[in-house]
């Protein structure tokens, strides 16, 4: 019977040493983790909540209504305590909108922008904003300041604010604000009522 030749070369080889299947599978494990590690890497080059953050409040003193419109999610919510000092004496809401959250004084993406470029310096004058605590986990950030700035009237103004704000897609989607109402109220209008400044 014709036998299958054999390549003598195999005769030299034999089977494959532990050693060297050890360090084949090892090899194959620490490249998996380089894959892994690469992918993190990668996710992490998109902006962070806080980065975000810092962006927006790098427009918002600007004053330019479309660089802060940039950065808004199409369904963005600004939800501001109702009936608060700034909106009151900016003549666009009442007093009497003070009261539980229910929604009348959220602003949509182009408000927003609108108020930060228009409304916010006309109200606040040489503002600044001292930024005390600034947090992001997932899109999520949280920022608390301190605003000094001049009122319509003349009179310093120095409050103290805490924002949430969530994002998506590198882009501002929710912001939940909230402040002293009272001591705000008490340093534009004293002890009298609300009205409007300018």
């Amino acid at each position: 019977l014709n036998q299958p030749k054999r390549d003598p070369a195999s005769k030299l080889k034999g089977p494959e040493p532990k050693d060297r299947q050890v360090n084949f599978h090892r090899k194959k494990r620490e490249a998996t983790k380089v894959s892994v590690r690469y992918k993190m890497a990668t996710k992490e080059k998109s902006m962070a909540a806080k980065d975000i953050v810092i962006a927006l409040y790098k427009a918002y003193a600007t004053c330019d209504q479309k660089v802060i419109r940039a950065l808004l999610d199409d369904n963005a919510v600004w939800v501001a305590p109702a009936g608060n000092a700034t909106q009151v004496g900016l003549g666009l809401a009442g007093g009497y909108d003070a009261g539980p959250p229910r929604g009348i004084n959220d602003l949509g993406a182009e408000e927003i922008a609108r108020f930060m470029s228009d409304d916010f310096p006309r109200f606040f004058a040489n503002a600044r904003n001292e930024i005390r605590t600034l947090i992001g986990e997932g899109d999520t950030a949280v920022i608390e300041h301190r605003l000094s700035a001049t009122l319509p009237t003349g009179e310093p103004y120095v409050n103290d604010y805490c924002f949430i704000v969530q994002t998506r897609d590198e882009k501002v989607l929710h912001i939940r604000e909230y402040m002293d109402t009272r001591g705000g109220w008490q340093q534009v209008f004293g002890s009298g009522g609300g009205r409007k400044l300018c």
